[in-house]
């Protein structure tokens, strides 16, 4: 059944959103704080956040630091959750037992999947890129994607270029393209990737009442919705 998405079967996205809560259930359980706190917490930035951002509140900056602490949890999660639903899209399956992460089941397309632009540094983009450029010797009629959640330019595909000891090396099969482009590329729907943003507080309201972590939650009969904050957010937020 596909009520919420041409593309999903309702029983995917609900899985992955699921996934997603049982992994807030856990970062904000009262197990996961007080193993924060046998966690080793730097003294000295506890000790300027506390007097500069706190403004002596102790009791402010621990909270603060569960905060971060859960919010590293929740964002690796959130790259699985990606994950997930790129690797269920029609014809395309995840590669646990491969390097890269996700694949076309024809292998005409082999991908890994990052969840923003910024997030590797130069000897993660190395290691990435050959672990494309690997695949795409390996399969010859395949193109090997990076694929950018959260990309500088949502519009983007084109060729992956990297640089190292000062020497730029590229593939012609490896390329780096934006979740936008490459969700209407693979689903025929330019706005596939959006319509997947705006349809989770749906799924949510939907999903949120039988969790753990939605206890005392009612379903409403008006859903959560995408505020024009977060709207604008999505739309624009590297387009800078």
């Amino acid at each position: 059944m596909r009520t919420y998405l041409p593309f999903y079967e309702d029983e995917i996205l609900e899985t992955a959103v699921k996934r997603i809560l049982t992994v807030y259930a856990k970062a904000y359980s009262d197990k996961n704080i007080q193993q924060m706190q046998k966690n080793i917490i730097d003294p000295f930035k506890f000790m300027f956040d506390t007097i500069i951002v706190n403004k002596g509140d102790e009791n402010r900056t621990f909270q603060m630091e569960k905060q971060r602490q859960s919010d590293k949890t929740i964002t690796n999660a959130i790259g699985e959750f990606h994950q997930y639903l790129l690797g269920n899209l029609p014809g395309f399956e995840e590669t646990p037992s491969l390097p890269t992460d996700i694949r076309k089941r024809d292998l005409t397309v082999i991908a890994e999947v990052k969840n923003k632009f910024n997030t590797m540094n130069a000897r993660s983009k190395e290691a990435v890129f050959k672990e494309l450029r690997a695949a795409a010797s390996n399969n010859p009629l395949s193109t090997c994607y990076l694929i950018e959640i959260i990309s500088k330019n949502p519009e983007f595909e084109g060729k992956w270029e990297i640089t190292t000891t000062g020497e730029k090396h590229s593939h012609p099969q490896v390329k780096i393209i934006s979740a936008k482009k490459f969700y209407a590329k693979y689903t025929g729907i330019d706005t596939a990737f959006s319509d997947l943003f705006d349809v989770l507080p749906k799924v949510l309201n939907n999903v949120l009442p039988s969790s753990s972590f939605g206890k005392g939650y009612v379903k409403s009969d008006e859903p959560l919705y995408v505020s024009d904050v977060m709207r604008s957010l999505f739309d624009d937020s590297s387009k800078h």
